[in-house]
């Protein structure tokens, strides 16, 4: 996060005046491009299996979110006219924002049409493969038999932070968490 200048830099630096650059907005719809780059950074698809009491049963929700500080609101509601669709919720407990789309025919008429026009190619795609998969048997109405329902928690359990290779990776990261203390700095042990 972006908290300015360290003291000792506008100590050692007293004439120097910070410039703010404001976002532009005024188009309402920011590039395609840095919109997919800013998903990938900072964007979360996601699957959600809870028991509904009123129905007695398991029900399905999906949605994909963006979050971002909450100084930067103008710019994460600039999705809203980006998708044409979602809402944005100050993240409760936290200095922060949400982009959320969780409406399943905003996530198929919007979401899944400006992904697939403009693909993720981080580690996010995965995860969107496994979203659009899911959003495609919630269609089909899918989600309401037991196989589907089955499938559909089969996928969730392999999306994001559950991925084989994420997994496989912090089960070694003791024997080199040595190694990346000496040669690199805390923020790479972090992002890897």
């Amino acid at each position: 996060m972006n908290k300015g200048l360290p003291e000792s830099l506008k100590v050692a630096f007293p004439d120097v005046i910070p410039h703010t650059i404001p976002l532009d907005v005024s188009s309402k719809i920011i590039r395609p491009n840095w919109v997919v780059g800013f998903t990938e950074a900072e964007g979360c698809f996601f699957v959600k299996i809870a028991y509904n009491k009123i129905k007695g049963k398991p029900s399905v929700k999906l949605g994909v979110q963006v979050t971002q500080h909450s100084r930067d609101t103008s710019l994460i509601n600039s999705f809203t006219f980006s998708f044409n669709c979602g809402r944005v919720e100050k993240h409760l407990g936290a200095s922060a924002v949400n982009f959320v789309v969780a409406k399943l025919s905003d996530i198929t008429e919007n979401v899944i049409p400006f992904f697939d026009k403009y693909p993720l190619i981080g580690s996010k795609a995965k995860d969107y493969k496994d979203f659009k998969t899911v959003a495609k048997l919630m269609r089909s109405k899918a989600h309401l038999t037991e196989e589907g329902l089955e499938e559909i928690a089969k996928i969730k359990s392999e999306m994001n932070f559950s991925r084989e290779h994420l997994l496989s990776s912090f089960i070694f990261l003791p024997f080199f968490l040595p190694f990346f203390y000496k040669y690199f700095n805390y923020h790479v042990i972090i992002k890897f």
